[in-house]
């Protein structure tokens, strides 16, 4: 029986379905995201709404190679309940938290067919675990069968009992299910073992060797239980919104469908006018009594006989749809109407299986002589006329575009004239495969097929847009809710930045809200800037015969022009001190050398031989009271052109902005509201690089003004994070209440990524005050007084890459992502391995 679509009621020409004797219409409305149109305020319009878990592998899993099983809440899960799709509004429930408060791994998955499912019934929510996921550690005996080439090892899954009668009811990490060949598993609850696996091996093996390799290996195996269990969840109600609903979790790479039903103003339903055939898999399952026929729901009497289905996870109804295996699957009914002329099919993963002469086809009305509504290697069929792409009109692109590239939901509305009115044949209305001469499995399409719909005339544009409305409702839309980056208010950056660029005194907020930071006193050389350059080459002096020749920058020397003599600098170690530092040789010419001059700790020149372009590090060159020549020589002949030659700094910390703790700090003289309702984040990658714990504390990052004008002068506002004290210990500053971290010195002078919220500072658990907010970001400085902001103190040296702060306490795994990415950035960007110890 189908279920779900609910009492029709009377339809207009737009499909509006009304309840009789109610003024309640219920929609139902289902997918991986999806909004449900013409909601109305409210916690009580929502009636049931079930999440189902999903385990996909990529791969047949064997001993030698296994293949992971990922599941729905793997990284998180997040239910978000949003007014319109861009999040203007909307609550954000976590779900994996609730499931593991209530003692159930967080993690919703499926085993061919058989899902856990989240269940809220309008006003409490409950877990049904239908599959249990074991971790099989330890071997009870073995039967060894080396003539065969393996040796069964028998087990004890960890929970039971088991639906070991259940066909295809197992997943495994490194084994295929079945008991009739190598690299098999199978449970089994009328056994004496519960469990065994076909290990391969050609020598006998002893259940002490097969538990010691279950040991290295992590072996899972997912099963469906024989009674599922219910865990109760705290979870609040769920509101709708006016208008409009939308729903979306954060699963970035299994997504679970989702199913809601729910009270609306207005119920929208498919266009009803000129509808001669609907069909769809949503509802149905491989259990049910009429799998056979696919019910016309247009009221025709059209319905569809299934053929050679086998009724899997790979032939048969999914969740929501229905598998062509592309082998010999098809559903088809004969009849003489001609009067079709559109189609809409929605549709997703089209798999063309068919070799030449054939082709796959996801469907076809009509026969050989005439035909139309069908997608042929992917591709829109010549007997088409026209064609729609999620309601666009697909113009140019009609016989061009591949569908079988296109990855999500797909509504894919085409159509023709007519088809040729000739009585004696047999006209076929077939989904999964075309019907060409009888032989429809020659033809046959590996798809999942949502709703397919034809129609006896074409539609009118905004009709195919109310379709395609409708299509989102029933089958989901294609996209994710990022409750992460919903709530990133700021966000910066320095990898990409130079000293020579126009707007390097500006932090820009890369989240796009304007919370730019406007950078002061900065040199944007040597120290001071971004990267740390060891020395400034502009000090070097130029031999009189060279003015004009050579360029000097703080960060490198270049030949413009004719050199004169051997002389790239013209220095003495009497005023010019140099730190060692990395440089690199471009553009030397072949054959020749340079030469660095330098001052050692004996206080002697030393010369090292530089012979070919490349990088070389240097030693430093000290202060002397004789005069010494210290710098750069180049081995000099009148009729080599050296132009183009250059000696350049490699800076250390290169990508970040470095501070130089004197005088340089940032501020932010627009930043938002941070409450203590709410919470916030501050997520960064930084090094601290001089650290003086005897004189004045230094901060990192802080909200902290001083207001000359207020009665009590320092408002702390929602944080400050890091700010050194003596004796090697710091403290952050949490809306005003100050929690002491100590013995921090270690971490604070490695590479690390750092985080604050309103609860944690790195894991370690705060105290929160009572301060209010302010409106200033200050960066390198613990504080700046409101009425002098260029007046700042507790300025810190520091090595900064990227800054994210959030406007809510993100949990534990959400700053597990965030970390995970912004390391991933990091390392992209400097070249080098993030290490953190």
């Amino acid at each position: 029986m189908m279920i779900g679509l609910g009492n029709l009621g009377h339809l207009g020409k737009l499909g509006h379905a009304s309840t009789s004797g109610t003024n309640h219409p219920e929609v139902e409305a289902s997918g991986r995201a999806f909004p449900i149109w013409n909601t109305k305020p409210g916690d009580d319009k929502l009636l049931p709404l079930s999440i189902h878990g999903l385990t996909e592998q990529s791969g047949t899993p064997t001993p030698a190679n296994p293949v992971p099983m990922r599941s729905v809440g793997d990284s998180g899960l997040f239910l978000s309940v949003m007014a319109d799709k861009a999040g203007s509004d909307y609550q954000l429930l976590n779900i994996k938290a609730a499931m593991k408060k209530a003692g159930h791994d967080g993690i919703l998955r499926s085993v061919n067919g058989i899902y856990d499912e989240v269940v809220y019934n309008g006003k409490e929510w409950k877990l049904i675990q239908r599959i249990q996921n074991d971790r099989i550690i330890t071997c009870a005996g073995v039967s060894n069968h080396v003539d065969k080439g393996f040796c069964d090892c028998y087990f004890y899954p960890t929970k039971a009992p088991i639906n070991g009668s259940t066909p295809n009811g197992l997943l495994s990490t490194h084994f295929v299910q079945g008991n009739n060949g190598v690299g098999t598993i199978n449970l089994n609850n009328n056994s004496p073992y519960l469990g065994i696996f076909r290990y391969p091996t050609t020598v006998n093996m002893t259940k002490e060797e097969i538990t010691a390799w279950l040991g290295e290996n992590e072996v899972y195996v997912s099963y469906q239980l024989a009674e599922p269990a219910e865990y109760p969840l705290d979870l609040p109600v769920i509101s709708t919104y006016d208008n409009q609903t939308y729903f979306a979790t954060n699963a970035a790479d299994v997504k679970p469908r989702m199913v809601a039903r729910c009270k609306v103003s207005k119920a929208l339903d498919y266009i009803r006018e000129g509808l001669i055939g609907y069909y769809t898999g949503r509802g149905r399952s491989n259990t049910d009594e009429n799998k056979n026929i696919l019910p016309d729901l247009s009221g025709n009497g059209n319905d569809l006989e299934n053929k050679n289905f086998a009724y899997t996870v790979d032939s048969g109804y999914g969740d929501g749809y229905i598998q062509y295996d592309g082998v010999d699957d098809y559903s088809n009914v004969a009849w003489t109407d001609v009067t079709a002329k559109s189609v809409l099919l929605v549709c997703e993963d089209i798999v063309n299986t068919k070799q030449s002469p054939y082709y796959s086809m996801t469907s076809m009305i009509g026969n050989d002589r005439s035909l139309f509504g069908g997608i042929s290697n992917g591709k829109i069929s010549p007997q088409n006329d026209y064609g729609y792409f999620n309601s666009s009109n697909l113009g140019s692109e009609l016989y061009t575009k591949d569908f079988s590239l296109e990855k999500g939901i797909l509504n894919i509305y085409i159509g023709r004239g007519s088809l040729v009115n000739n009585p004696e044949f047999v006209y076929n209305l077939c989904i999964g495969a075309g019907n060409f001469y009888g032989t429809p499995t020659r033809y046959g399409c590996k798809i999942k097929i949502h709703d397919f719909l034809t129609y006896n005339r074409k539609l009118m544009d905004e009709e195919i847009e109310h379709n395609y409305k409708v299509s989102c409702q029933y089958n989901g839309e294609d996209f994710s809710f990022d409750p992460i980056k919903q709530n990133l208010i700021a966000s910066y950056r320095t990898y990409d930045k130079t000293n020579e660029a126009e707007d390097r005194d500006i932090l820009k907020d890369l989240s796009g809200n304007g919370h730019d930071i406007q950078l002061y006193n900065f040199a944007f050389s040597e120290g001071s800037g971004y990267g740390l350059y060891a020395n400034d080459f502009s000090k070097f002096n130029v031999h009189p015969n060279n003015i004009g020749q050579i360029v000097y920058k703080y960060n490198k020397i270049e030949v413009i022009g004719k050199l004169k003599n051997s002389f790239l600098t013209f220095s003495y170690s009497t005023i010019l001190e140099l730190n060692s530092t990395k440089i690199r040789v471009l553009n030397l010419p072949k054959n020749l050398r340079i030469y660095y001059r330098y001052v050692d700790s004996s206080y002697t020149q030393k010369t090292i031989n530089i012979q070919s372009n490349g990088i070389y590090d240097l030693p430093s060159s000290l202060l002397t009271e004789d005069v010494i020549q210290v710098g750069f020589q180049v081995e000099y002949d009148s009729s080599i052109d050296y132009t183009g030659l250059t000696i350049e700094q490699i800076p250390d910390y290169k990508g970040a902005l470095v501070s130089d703790g004197v005088d340089d700090y940032g501020l932010c003289d627009n930043f938002p509201v941070l409450t203590k309702e709410k919470g916030y984040t501050v997520c960064a990658i930084r090094k601290w690089l001089n650290i003086d714990f005897i004189k004045l504390s230094k901060v990192f990052l802080s909200t902290r003004v001083y207001d000359e004008n207020n009665e009590n002068p320092t408002q702390w506002g929602s944080f400050t994070l890091e700010k050194t004290l003596k004796d090697n210990n710091m403290h952050v500053i949490n809306f005003g209440a100050v929690t002491l971290i100590e013995n921090k010195n270690i971490l604070l002078m490695q590479d690390v990524f750092t985080y604050l919220n309103s609860k944690k500072y790195n894991g370690k658990d705060i105290v929160i005050g009572n301060a209010q907010h302010t409106s200033r970001l200050n960066l390198f400085a613990g504080y700046t007084i409101l009425q002098q902001p260029n007046y700042k103190t507790e300025l810190s040296n520091i090595a900064l890459y990227a800054i994210e702060i959030y406007n809510r306490d993100l949990t534990d795994e959400e700053i597990a992502k965030v970390k995970e990415r912004m390391i991933a950035e990091y390392e992209l960007k400097i070249g080098n391995k993030y290490e953190e110890e």
